[in-house]
């Protein structure tokens, strides 16, 4: 679970001059934004890139279908690797008859020479052919790497040499960002083929979650089709709504309520009430994109203080959409309007919820996995009016990354629960020393949204808003509300919509 995060391994490269990018096509405002990053380079092995699969996006997608959406897009500069030319592409004429055959969108490896060069030949389009090749250790030591087991039989060697083969073609050749891979060996334990490369090697279904993050960081949105020629993206204002609704299901019972109790009272509070906690679970999506993007930047003291301000922005929020759904609890049963002030589920607020409602004050209790959830977010949130949560450049050979450092005051209650809750491994804290931990940003606020999603549906599931006047519990759904005509691209919450983007967004 989570968004996949970037190799950021440094690697040695000339200086390079900012470069102005080409102007756009002429649009209707001279504000109108471009692309702020250059393009991601991707490799793929060529049999995970299948485009005999099509779809009308009806029905359920396919993580296959959603990937190969994604790096069909403009900014993505893309290379299927192949060991073998690919027999139903026409090579590029390079005019060069002494050089291997070279094919569009294609990174091929030909036999080794007898001075142990491994020839490759590459090409983005049929107009920049380029030839290369691969040789030294690094195979070879692959070849005899004996005391690994990914592979066992007598082609094991062949198969280690052609696993480290292809990630020097990656990263030397391609010079790729990414390599998308199934090849066992890359993923051993010991991992010694990858160390100290500045690649990120990662699984097809990884590699939907950051290439998706990257895209998203230039703006583009994406509802994969399946097919090249015709692209379908939302804003992004309604692909966060729709994942949003997508992690929180019974936003469409709990909402769909308070509507028709504000409808039919003529009181528009309850459900600008509910919309707040709606529009802030949205909004912490975004933050969490802000937070992503930071990390798998070149770390720096800057890049540390955007990480650091925008995980307090992600904790407030979260906070604050936790804080209101209280608030609608304190109206759906009928309590004081003036002490509304009061609601929070952390608070002494509770005990007079049990006397009301004791299913939905059982949804906090103590030592429960919610008053777990509640704890952890609560006491970082309240960091902000005290000590701070500490952001630490970490250096570790050729690699820089930001960690963070928890609030000392509160950090024996918020580990505490974090045991409670999966463990400290899984919320990204490692010990550092003596009496000191070291918090991975990445890990911790993807499994602090894992929490708080499971948190905000069961609040919302327990909150008895059949009750409200005005509401027919039997019209209450977990569903969205069936299209309005039959064509996909008109029906904002599809099947398709929501589980492709559930997916680009890491969960």
């Amino acid at each position: 679970m989570g968004v996949t995060q970037f190799n950021k391994t440094a690697k040695n490269a000339m200086w390079r001059n900012a470069v102005w990018p080409e102007s756009p096509d002429r649009t209707d405002s001279v504000f109108d934004r471009r692309a702020p990053f250059r393009k991601l380079r991707v490799m793929i092995d060529s049999e995970l890139f299948d485009e005999s699969t099509t779809s009308d996006m009806r029905g359920t997608p396919t993580k296959g279908l959603l990937l190969r959406s994604l790096l069909y897009n403009d900014l993505i500069e893309l290379y299927r690797y192949t060991e073998t030319p690919p027999a139903s592409v026409e090579p590029i004429e390079t005019g060069n008859p002494n050089i291997e055959p070279t094919y569009e969108g294609y990174a091929v490896l030909y036999p080794q020479k007898s001075n142990g060069l491994c020839p490759v030949t590459y090409a983005l389009d049929d107009k920049n052919a380029s030839y290369s090749g691969v040789m030294g250790d690094l195979y070879t030591a692959a070849r005899d790497d004996a005391t690994d087991k990914t592979y066992t039989g007598d082609d094991a060697a062949d198969k280690r040499q052609a696993d480290a083969i292809a990630v020097q073609v990656a990263d030397d050749c391609i010079d790729a960002d990414i390599y998308i891979t199934t090849r066992p060996y890359l993923y051993a334990p010991s991992r010694r083929i990858a160390a100290g490369r500045a690649i990120t090697i990662c699984q097809p279904d990884d590699a939907i979650s950051a290439v998706s993050l990257y895209l998203r960081a230039q703006r583009e949105f994406i509802i994969p089709t399946g097919q090249k020629k015709f692209r379908y993206h939302l804003n992004r204002g309604m692909f966060y709504w729709v994942g949003m609704r997508e992690l929180v299901p019974e936003t469409w019972r709990w909402f769909s309520a308070c509507v028709h109790h504000s409808s039919g009272t003529k009181d528009d509070k309850l459900m600008y009430l509910a919309s707040a906690v709606m529009s802030r679970m949205q909004r912490s999506l975004e933050l969490r994109d802000q937070i992503h993007i930071g990390i798998n930047s070149k770390t720096n003291n800057d890049i540390n203080d955007d990480v650091l301000g925008t995980f307090d922005n992600t904790l407030m929020t979260l906070m604050g959409a936790i804080d209101a759904s209280a608030r609608v609890a304190h109206y759906v049963l009928g309590m004081n309007p003036a002490k509304a002030h009061n609601a929070a589920w952390q608070r002494d607020w509770i005990k007079d919820v049990a006397k009301l409602d004791a299913n939905l004050a059982a949804a906090v209790a103590k030592g429960s996995d919610n008053a777990h959830r509640l704890t952890v977010l609560t006491k970082l949130r309240n960091s902000i009016h005290g000590e701070a949560i500490k952001g630490i450049t970490k250096q570790s050979g050729n690699k820089t990354e930001t960690i963070l450092g928890l609030p000392k005051d509160d950090e024996a209650d918020i580990l505490l629960s974090m045991d409670a809750l999966g463990g400290r491994d899984a919320w990204g804290v490692k010990p550092l020393g003596a009496n000191l931990n070291e918090v991975n940003p990445a890990t911790l606020v993807d499994k602090l949204f894992e929490e708080v999603v499971i948190l905000v549906n069961d609040l919302m599931r327990a909150t008895p808003v059949e009750k409200l006047s005005h509401v027919q519990a039997a019209n209450l759904t977990n569903m969205p509300p069936p299209p309005k005509d039959n064509h996909p691209t008109s029906d904002t919450f599809s099947e398709w919509n929501r589980l492709t983007i559930r997916w680009q967004l890491g969960f």
